[in-house]
């Protein structure tokens, strides 16, 4: 039959929901009217010029945004601009922040595999969206035997030995099933326009005990309540999905998985997320600035904006640093980390 748009549901013999959902024509009404505006007015990420909403499924409580972009509207969010050169996005203290962080995180993930997969043979890891592959890295230091995906645009650089990388999506990667012992997306998943197809494809490629390790921001926690539009890990246009840990889960289960452990507990993400967000509240221009001004490409910013963004953000760290134990001792942190296994 002819493809047909129903407020975000397209008609392909059924309808589809964005988050992978089959459902017929009278619930896809129905979906659609619960739809609930969460947000609106919301400036994009990296200039503020274009506004965009956060809709609510009243049902599930999964956040998107719209307007819904294609892939091609989407693609010029994601340029040079965006992801920095192939071996570096941000200055090189903050670069060396990211390589002990994902050192740091590449230890922790095993530690937890290895004591309750004991193994002496060479554990298999796939990261979904590996960028620099900095996390996979870690991981082949760790010996083990590394994957990686990344969009095509990514910029070219030189391939890390020992790691292979897809420049394609994880859905037509020619990836064997259940040949993974681990899989990580961190923050990946809620830039997806098609969250429950690459969560099904996970499961299909993920080993019977394996792991799969999600890390996405919390739209449910203390940040996104205090500052709304102006919280840094909207991120829009790129953020397609917003994440409660309720929705999450719902969609785990939706697609043959089950959360076995859940922390909302992220330092870094939290008490720079406070900040900048604090930041975006104040009309001092662009927004995000003081995240610009980490990042490697400083040509736009003046003294002015430098020094009053840093000046406010020592003020704010005390209050960032006492959000962040409180929204640690609620569990409605700035991110949600899952550890995920495969439903028995």
């Amino acid at each position: 039959p002819e493809r047909k748009d129903l407020n975000g549901f397209t008609w392909d013999g059924s309808y589809t929901t964005n988050s992978g959902q089959v459902v017929t024509a009278e619930d896809a009404r129905s979906l659609a009217d619960a739809l609930e505006s969460a947000l609106d007015d919301i400036p994009d990420f990296d200039t503020g010029d274009k506004p965009f909403n956060v809709e609510t499924c009243s049902h599930c409580q999964l956040a998107r945004t719209t307007p819904l972009l294609s892939d091609d509207e989407l693609s010029k969010f994601y340029e040079s601009s965006y992801y920095g050169s192939s071996d570096k996005k941000f200055n090189p203290l903050i670069e060396s922040w990211t390589v002990f962080s994902n050192n740091r995180l590449a230890k922790k993930i095993l530690s937890g595999y290895k004591t309750s997969h004991p193994t002496s043979e060479k554990i298999r890891v796939l990261d979904i969206g590996c960028g620099r592959a900095n996390l996979l890295k870690a991981f082949n230091r760790q010996d083990c035997e590394c994957y990686g995906i990344e969009r095509a645009d990514f910029p070219p650089g030189a391939e890390p030995q020992e790691i292979t990388i897809y420049k394609q999506d994880v859905i037509n990667a020619p990836l064997e099933k259940e040949s993974f012992d681990i899989v990580v997306i961190w923050h990946v998943l809620e830039h997806l326009v098609n969250p429950s197809a690459v969560l099904k494809r996970i499961n299909e490629i993920l080993k019977a005990d394996g792991l799969l390790v999600i890390a996405v921001p919390n739209f449910g926690g203390i940040q996104s309540r205090i500052f709304g539009k102006h919280w840094f890990h909207l991120d829009l246009p790129r953020h397609t999905y917003h994440f409660t840990q309720s929705s999450l889960n719902q969609l785990l289960e939706s697609n043959g998985m089950t959360s076995k452990s859940i922390s909302t507990n992220c330092v870094d993400q939290s008490i720079f997320g406070f900040i900048q967000s604090a930041l975006n509240s104040i009309p001092l221009g662009t927004p995000n600035t003081l995240y610009a001004i980490l990042k490697s490409t400083q040509e736009k910013l003046n003294v002015f904006a430098l020094l009053s963004n840093l000046v406010i953000a020592s003020i704010l760290l005390p209050v960032a640093l006492t959000e962040y134990l409180l929204s640690i001792f609620s569990g409605k942190g700035a991110c949600i980390i899952a550890s995920v296994t495969k439903k028995r």
